[in-house]
């Protein structure tokens, strides 16, 4: 956690191109996370019509 903190620090003026990488890649994680859990599910056995 700390490493994390130190690395996206954004009170730093002209980061580097390692802290933007950064940034971008964990903003990219957040994201793909937030996909996962509000992606429709398949239906459940209960919920399915009988054939």
């Amino acid at each position: 956690m700390f490493h994390m903190r130190m690395i996206l620090n954004p009170l730093l003026p002209n980061p580097p191109l390692s802290r933007l990488v950064h940034q971008i890649a964990l903003g990219g994680l957040a994201g793909m996370i937030l996909a996962w859990f509000m992606a429709p599910g398949t239906p459940s056995s209960a919920a399915r019509s009988p054939a």
